[in-house]
């Protein structure tokens, strides 16, 4: 029952954390407008950029040799320290030699703004590392309140900076600064404080041999992340080159209702990870098709309400300088239908040791994702761009699912459809984590 207490306490976090991300949003839209909104978006893209080239897949491989008890938490500590701030030195130092080239989106960003998202970076490096190891010590509960600690913390500096000092984009960015500086300081503590020393088991490999045995399991996962952050950035590109940072805010604006559903999901992906290294392949496989149904039937309920109420939602919540972005987010719909299928199954597959199995998929999409994007957003602007992921999505879906399919020999009904057990399961625990402490 520890994956069920973990995953509907990771649900009840997210949700808290969906809600206050929905009001950090309509802080940014309605304080610094498209424009603004663009900028920001785009400074964003700096630490996100220098992260998924250049984690090379340690995160992952932390969690599953931790997980595994393959691998010292005393070296996997050193490890995640001399990573992040190495590798963060290297990304940051090559993005302030090349920052002002013409073909960069941040080109025309004032300096100040660039170096402010720089400091990002290795905050970046050590937020992921840091979640991924406790993950893999399955300290669930560590990782859902560093979320909470870290989305309090930036909608209360979004407040002070952006709306009662009035600092715009550079507030924005401020207020995020201090959110991800609060969320490392508290993975540091849980983590050097003491009580997970006895959780990983010590081994007899060298720093070394475990520095390669955890880049060699973790490069496929590598690819996975770095092809979905391709396909999910290069529309937010080609807009910038071809409409300017209005429309990379009104996309982003689209994106970004869709994108705060994800984060559940993502929760439960994280939890899913540890727990099925740490099964044998039928237990793995039974939770995997049941979180991926309970999540399809929900996220199916999600998109169709959200798509009867977007317009209103859009026009109340961020203004009407964003009624470009309704026709958007009706494209966009069925990335939050389709994302949970592909986001489980393919996190099974690698948390089953098929990770180079798992990047197949990805390798495949990416390029079809990058023509989609080159031939509609020219000719069709930000509605080209949500055409383009949304197809993007279902073809990732369609791939992992006759790869999950081909791999566990599951059922279709017993992958998509829920059942009176799933919702009993569901309604007893639920029932049992809120008759205690979300502490406890």
């Amino acid at each position: 029952m520890a994956y069920v207490k973990d995953s509907i306490r990771s649900f009840l976090v997210q949700i808290v954390v969906l809600s206050a991300g929905l009001a950090g949003g309509i802080i940014n839209a309605r304080w610094l407008g498209p424009e603004g909104v663009g900028i920001y978006v785009l400074l964003g893209l700096i630490p996100a950029l220098c992260f998924r080239f250049g984690n090379l897949g340690f995160g992952s491989g932390f969690s599953f040799f931790l997980a595994k008890k393959k691998l010292a938490l005393a070296s996997a500590t050193r490890i995640m320290l001399a990573l992040s701030l190495g590798l963060a030195l290297i990304f940051g130092a090559l993005l302030t030699l090349i920052w002002s080239e013409p073909f960069l989106p941040w080109h025309d960003v004032p300096v100040a703004l660039l170096y402010t998202a720089l400091a990002l970076v290795p905050l970046a490096f050590m937020q992921n590392y840091a979640q991924r190891i406790l993950s893999g010590c399955l300290r669930i509960k560590e990782v859902n309140i560093s979320e909470l600690c870290g989305t309090f913390t930036y909608l209360a500096m979004l407040v002070l900076f952006v709306i009662y000092l009035g600092y715009g984009v550079k507030g924005a960015l401020a207020a995020l600064l201090v959110s991800k500086i609060t969320i490392v300081l508290f993975l540091l503590s849980r983590i050097y404080g003491g009580s997970l020393n006895t959780v990983a088991s010590e081994s007899d490999t060298t720093e070394h041999s475990s520095v390669t045995k955890i880049w060699r399991y973790g490069r496929w996962n590598y690819l996975i992340l770095l092809n979905r952050f391709l396909v999910d950035w290069f529309p937010v590109l080609v807009l910038k080159y071809v409409s300017g940072n209005e429309s990379v805010g009104l996309y982003s604006v689209a994106r970004t209702i869709g994108d705060r559903l994800q984060t559940v999901p993502n929760a439960f992906s994280s939890v899913i990870f540890p727990y099925n290294a740490n099964s044998d392949l039928e237990q793995a496989k039974s939770r995997t098709n049941t979180t991926t149904r309970i999540f399809l039937f929900l996220m199916t309920l999600m998109a169709i309400v959200l798509g009867a109420m977007s317009k209103f939602l859009i026009l109340l919540l961020y203004g009407a300088e964003y009624e470009k972005s309704i026709q958007a987010f009706y494209l966009l719909l069925p990335v939050i239908v389709f994302f949970p299928l592909y986001k489980f199954q393919n996190v099974h597959i690698s948390a089953t040791g098929k990770s180079k199995m798992a990047s197949s998929v990805s390798l495949i999409v990416l390029p079809f994702s990058i023509l989609l994007c080159m031939s509609l957003i020219p000719s069709f602007g930000l509605l080209g761009a949500s055409a383009a992921i949304s197809t993007t999505y279902i073809a990732l879906a369609a791939l992992n699912f006759m790869l999950y399919r081909k791999y566990t020999c599951s059922g279709l009904k017993e992958m998509l459809v829920i059942n009176a057990n799933d919702i009993r399961k569901l309604k007893g625990s639920l029932d049992s984590m809120l008759k205690k402490p979300l502490s406890s």
